[in-house]
């Protein structure tokens, strides 16, 4: 039988290369010698280049992109309550870790004082969700620790194995502003149309942006062509841009100016108010890019939507776990049902996917105590908590 750990480490860091993210993980925990011809930064640490401002950022110096990941841990133990764990890391450096909210920018504090510093992977499922980014600029004094996040727009990144990189944000002015790693120079895209864009995606090679009516267009990020790909539906008062497993998604938030509101399910002590600029109701749409439209659609299957503050995903019952509702949309306020037809308060069971740290990762972790060292993985040498 072949011995796999005496594979030379040139052999295997060529074989780590070409793995995404999540088996790079488990890559690692293999054995000794695998985790050792890779370093760990390798796996999920990306440094992007300082990005210059070119004149269309008043008044950052420059920008510092930041990379975080979404992802799905799956309980090694058999019939465990909340099998499922959901969480974003941010790392910034080689040697730190964020954990944070996956709907949200902040981080979890303070961490349990249990919480484990490493466990095995092995045994472990690790689903690799989505990747989101954020765009830090930094001040007119160029140091690197006066940094804020960038009028809170999401970015699209697209990137190769060379450390090429293209993006496409939204600048103040509702335009769409795209840089390239070769010139690192900003230009805003210009719109006959003068529409305030609301979000964007890279998707399939392609970035996609929509405005507030719901028009689409995409642009190829090898010679940035910008094409109208989907007329607008006007309708509600945000539009979310969600890649739903290959399908492109626009969930159409509508919000209310401030209504009292009454479920009909229970007598009208029930009712609440509801301020201006609360969620009212969603509608979702899939793009026909032949037929250049968005299609209604009023059932998600298998499938939640989540809305972020940097990134919207989607996620199907396996990636989630027991105890999801699914044909539903979460958002930081709550869930709206497609089949009700109604926004509902989230429930325990979904709260607790994304905090606290479910117990069975404390099992795992006293678990891979009990290993030898040829089965351990550094998972996280230092989390930090920002006061």
């Amino acid at each position: 039988m072949a011995d796999w750990s005496a594979l030379p480490q040139e052999l295997l860091y060529l074989i780590c290369q070409q793995l995404p993210t999540t088996d790079v993980i488990r890559f690692r925990s293999v054995c000794a010698a695998w985790r050792a011809s890779v370093r760990p930064e390798s796996a999920s640490y990306t440094l992007f280049p300082i990005i210059p401002n070119s004149g269309i950022f008043d008044p950052a110096w420059g920008f510092h992109l930041s990379e975080r990941t979404i992802y799905s841990l799956q309980s090694p133990f058999p019939n465990t309550i909340n099998s499922s764990w959901i969480i974003k890391i941010e790392r910034d450096n080689p040697v730190q870790m964020h954990l944070l909210d996956p709907l949200a920018s902040s981080q979890f504090m303070p961490l349990p004082g249990n919480f484990p510093k490493r466990f095995s992977f092995i045994d472990i499922k690790v689903r690799e969700i989505i990747k989101e980014y954020v765009l830090r600029f930094l001040s007119a004094s160029p140091m690197l620790n006066s940094i804020g996040d960038l009028y809170g727009e999401k970015v699209a990144v697209m990137k190769n194995r060379s450390g090429e990189f293209a993006m496409m944000t939204i600048h103040v002015s509702g335009k769409l502003a795209v840089c390239e790693s070769s010139d690192k120079k900003w230009r805003l895209l210009r719109d006959d149309l003068g529409l305030l864009f609301e979000d964007v995606i890279f998707k399939h090679g392609k970035f996609y942006a929509v405005d507030h009516t719901g028009r689409a267009i995409v642009m190829d990020s090898v010679d940035f062509n910008v094409t109208p790909v989907a007329d607008s539906i006007f309708g509600g008062d945000r539009k979310f841009l969600v890649d739903c497993y290959g399908e492109l998604l626009l969930v159409d938030k509508y919000l209310t100016g401030g209504l009292w509101v009454v479920d009909e399910d229970v007598d009208d002590s029930d009712s609440e108010f509801l301020p201006g600029g609360r969620a009212m109701k969603f509608q979702v749409w899939k793009l026909n890019e032949n037929q250049g439209k968005w299609e209604q659609i009023t059932d998600l299957g298998d499938h939640t939507l989540f809305l972020g503050e940097n990134s919207s995903f989607a996620a199907n019952s396996e990636t989630l776990g027991d105890g999801c509702w699914k044909n539903c949309i979460c958002f930081m306020d709550g869930i709206y049902s497609l089949e009700r037809l109604k926004i509902e308060r989230i429930n325990e069971t979904m709260v607790k996917k994304f905090w606290p740290p479910p117990n069975w990762v404390y099992t795992a972790a006293s678990a891979e105590e009990e290993t030898t060292e040829a089965e351990i993985m550094e998972k996280v040498k230092n989390f930090t908590v920002s006061s």
